[in-house]
């Protein structure tokens, strides 16, 4: 290694630790400060004018290396970032990198080509006790695997939206859900820690629907959306309120959008939910 690219090399990683520490841009008294810090280090002089002895050249390594990995360490993950940023509107590009995790009411975002640009690992009737279970999900290889499994596949996305809970609401426990749903975020902040997770409320029902299945009863979902929203804020993710968005003055689902059996929706109740997407992204490092 050239004498005077280990000079540029390390100047380079402490201004890359400044940059990062400060969130600010590098000014020429900082560069200027390092170098004489470094050149006095080694007795005066310029660096790559001096014969460097090997225990010195590889401390200079040595340390290079250290500050690079502190800079790397010092990257926020999306949690970190989620809590100082507001909603912005985007264009349908926003979705490009976007992963989408749920049951048979998000594979209608992609069958009704909704979002075609995005990538959708769904399945009809899974729930949270299911994500391990074989054979949910057929990979383009053919093989029928977990979501759990299909999700370690995937390319690592910019943010992913999660929607699950619909099928279970009627039997399962809310506590019991909630700490499946835990463990699901859990895995996924680990896996990709650099994606932004929004977490989707479930839907309204119509009236109709919790009069022969009671765990469908407005409250009920009222309930389990609130314990959705607190789960969100203390991983970190972004909770959108689509059930709001969906549900007429009473709190059930809108007939203009509800499908024969009044827990599915038409199209129009997804593009109804594509805009509020839309209308409520976080954008920005």
């Amino acid at each position: 290694m050239q004498q005077g690219s280990v000079l540029h090399r390390v100047i380079g990683l402490f201004a890359i630790r400044w940059n990062i520490k400060n969130s600010g841009e590098i000014s020429g008294i900082m560069l200027l400060f390092v170098t004489a810090l470094l050149c006095s280090s080694l007795g005066g002089g310029l660096l790559w004018q001096q014969d460097i002895p090997e225990e010195r050249l590889q401390a200079l390594i040595a340390l290079q290396a250290e500050m690079a990995g502190d800079a790397a360490d010092q990257l926020p993950t999306a949690a970190e970032r989620v809590a100082t940023r507001g909603f912005t509107t985007v264009d349908e590009s926003y979705f490009d990198d976007a992963l989408f995790i749920g049951d048979s009411l998000v594979t209608g975002l992609d069958i009704y080509g909704i979002i075609p640009n995005a990538t959708y690992i769904a399945s009809t009737g899974v729930n949270l006790d299911t994500l391990g279970s074989e054979g949910m999900v057929t990979l383009a290889d053919g093989r029928a695997v977990s979501m759990l499994q299909a999700i370690a596949t995937c390319a690592v996305p910019g943010k992913i939206y999660v929607m699950l809970g619909t099928n279970g609401i009627n039997w399962q426990s809310i506590p019991t859900m909630i700490e499946r749903y835990d463990e699901l975020l859990q895995n996924l902040q680990t896996r990709f820690p650099q994606s932004l997770i929004y977490v989707q409320s479930i839907l309204p029902t119509t009236r109709e629907v919790p009069l022969a299945q009671p765990g469908f009863a407005k409250e009920h979902l009222e309930a389990y959306n609130q314990q959705l929203e607190e789960l969100a804020a203390d991983r970190g993710a972004v909770y959108l309120n689509l059930h709001g968005v969906l549900a007429d003055a009473e709190g059930y689902l809108l007939s203009d959008v509800a499908g024969g059996d009044g827990i599915h929706m038409n199209h129009l109740g997804y593009a109804l939910w594509y805009a509020y997407l839309k209308e409520h992204a976080l954008v920005g490092p």
